[in-house]
C-alpha cells in the first residue's frame, strides 16, 4: 500500500508531515518560497469540477470542456500554453467522445496548418 496518499478523514485527524527532502524532491519548497498568496474577500468556497477532452497534434493542443460548446486550441512549447484559436461552430456541441474531438482537430489542422521547409 502506498503511504503517500491519505483519505480526507485521515488528513483532518492527523495531517501528513512531509520531510524537507520529500518537499524538495516534489519541488514544493522552491514554489512556496517564490509564491505570494492570492488575497480575497470571499469567505465561502464554491468548488466545481469538469471533464476536459484533449487531443494533441505536434505542438497544438485541442481541448473541449464539457461545460462549454467550443474547442480551444493552444500552441505549447516547453512549459507554456498559448491560446491561438477557438472553434465555436455548431458541430462542437455534438462532440462527446475523444474520437469525435480527434476528427474535429484533424479537420482544423489540415485546413489551417501549412507544412513548410524552414521558417
Amino acid at each position: 500500500m502506498n503511504n503517500d496518499f491519505l483519505t480526507l478523514e485521515e488528513c483532518e485527524v492527523n495531517p501528513p508531515v512531509w520531510s524537507d527532502e520529500k518537499r524538495e524532491a516534489e519541488g514544493s519548497v522552491a514554489l512556496a518560497k517564490q509564491s505570494k498568496k492570492i488575497k480575497t474577500t470571499i469567505t465561502d468556497m464554491d468548488i466545481q469540477t469538469t471533464s476536459i477532452l484533449a487531443v494533441e497534434i505536434n505542438k497544438l493542443r485541442f481541448e473541449i470542456d464539457e461545460r462549454f460548446p467550443w474547442i480551444t486550441i493552444y500552441e505549447w512549447n516547453e512549459a507554456n500554453l498559448t491560446r491561438i484559436d477557438e472553434i465555436d461552430e455548431d458541430f462542437t456541441i455534438e462532440i462527446q467522445t475523444l474520437e469525435q474531438l480527434k476528427v474535429a482537430a484533424l479537420n482544423w489542422y489540415f485546413d489551417n496548418v501549412e507544412v513548410v521547409g524552414n521558417l
